[in-house]
């Protein structure tokens, strides 16, 4: 199963976000979950770095993706782009475990 967490502030801003694990619907290569989540991870941590240019942290490695954005923000229109990238990354993670609820869960929180 993939997790996916969010980590978020009081006001619902994103902070920190992980999506770790393997869905397991299909074999590797073949598994339609995997290949979804992975896009829309790997397409935030661009956006962020290319589009917000969000001073943050970031690992990538074999099942885990790990962003955490730097505090304070290096500008409003950096975290702010930051966020749009951050929120509907989220909805397009949610989208996906509302169609496979048995291969990824997403949590948010603090």
């Amino acid at each position: 199963m993939i997790e996916v967490h969010c980590c978020k502030r009081t006001g619902g801003e994103i902070v920190e976000f992980w999506v770790e694990g393997h869905a397991g619907y299909a074999d590797p290569g073949e598994d339609i979950v995997c290949a979804g989540v992975s896009a829309l991870a790997e397409t935030a941590l661009i956006g962020l770095k290319k589009v917000a240019r969000a001073a943050m942290e970031s690992r990538r490695a074999e099942g885990l993706v790990w962003v955490r954005l730097a505090e304070p923000p290096r500008s409003a229109e950096s975290w702010s782009r930051a966020q749009a990238i951050l929120q509907t990354t989220l909805l397009g993670l949610k989208d996906i475990q509302k169609d496979y609820p048995a291969y990824i869960r997403v949590t948010e929180g603090d």
